[in-house]
């Protein structure tokens, strides 16, 4: 008897081993909160992180590297962050990218009334944009290069800047500007990929991710 309960769990854990390293799918890892996020420059960031799963091996046993983490709000522009999770059988799989776009300390966004502030007095919430999204309309996105922008209220746009995913602005207009007395941008010259308008505007800044799919 007691040889049988050995031969039992001897075959029970052999075949546990042997599961874990056939395993033929990589760990799921998926960004919690939003995929587009805006904080205020000397502002604290801090991630929302992630949510790991995996089939065969316990989570403490996968690994996680990450891709543009710290984010430095010392200098404002665009920014990135991507998890990546590794199990025991080398097997990988990559977060979605999240963006999160610096303002500079200057900005409208950042320096209006009632803001929270950190010790040092500077902003540091991140912002939701003020319910702008309800109030501006950005199509068709994805775009193939022509950007239109309606709003639905009473606010007025001072200025339209679209960034690259390496924060260099591709496009900028001004309200005066005559091409954008229609809210249109052209940005047919730039290759397919991911962009932010960033809209400046008298009740804050609104920023929103576009596509670019020629």
């Amino acid at each position: 008897m007691k040889q049988l309960i050995i031969l039992v769990l001897f075959i029970f854990c052999a075949f546990g081993s042997f599961a874990k390293t056939n395993d033929s799918l990589p760990p799921q890892i998926t960004l919690n909160g939003a995929t587009s996020m805006v904080i205020c420059q000397w502002g604290k960031y801090i991630d929302p992180g992630y949510t790991l799963t995996d089939k065969y091996f316990a989570l403490i046993d996968i690994k996680i590297d990450s891709v543009g983490f710290p984010i430095n709000t010392n200098n404002p522009g665009l920014q990135k962050i991507q998890y990546k999770a590794t199990d025991k059988s080398g097997k990988y799989a990559f977060s979605e990218t999240r963006y999160i776009m610096v303002y500079p300390s200057y900005s409208i966004n950042c320096g209006g009334p009632g803001y929270p502030t950190d010790t040092t007095g500077h902003s540091s919430a991140i912002k939701p944009n003020m319910n702008l999204d309800k109030n501006i309309e950005i199509y068709p996105n994805p775009s193939s290069g022509s950007i239109y922008i309606s709003m639905k209220s009473h606010l007025e746009i001072s200025s339209v800047s679209i960034y690259n995913i390496n924060g260099q602005i591709v496009s900028h207009k001004n309200a005066s500007d005559l091409s954008f007395s229609k809210g249109q941008l052209d940005i047919t010259d730039q290759p397919n990929g991911i962009y932010f308008a960033r809209i400046e505007m008298e009740g804050g800044n609104f920023v929103k991710k576009l596509v670019l799919r020629k």
